[in-house]
């Protein structure tokens, strides 16, 4: 399902599909090498478009890093507790899937 899914989306979209997964949490981007070989996209495009994604990724963390420790004062010992509140949002999904797994598992 989730490989027809990629295809279909990478034939509608092009390859921009290749971008963003670093971004994304959970081995999307691991995992896009070979949906992409799937749908048989072209070694060239494929790369031009995941190394266009990884300096697009690497320069966002790095302005928004910029910006945050010259936002004010004070905002480096906020750090652990935002990377605790990410790392939260990142798991969130996978324990909405564990829940609602558990919950279809007792009413069976």
């Amino acid at each position: 399902m989730l490989v027809a899914a990629v295809i279909v989306n990478q034939r509608t979209r092009g390859p921009w599909v290749i971008v963003f997964p670093p971004s994304f949490p959970y081995g999307t981007a691991e995992i896009m090498v070979f949906l992409a070989g799937l749908a048989r996209m072209p070694l060239r495009t494929y790369t031009a478009y995941n190394v266009l994604g990884a300096v697009l990724w690497i320069w966002s963390m790095l302005f928004i890093g910029y910006f945050l420790g010259s936002w004010g004062p004070g905002v480096e010992k906020q750090t652990e507790k935002l990377i605790l509140v990410v790392i939260f949002i990142q798991l969130l999904p996978a324990l909405i899937s564990w829940q609602r797994w558990l919950s279809r598992s007792a009413a069976a």
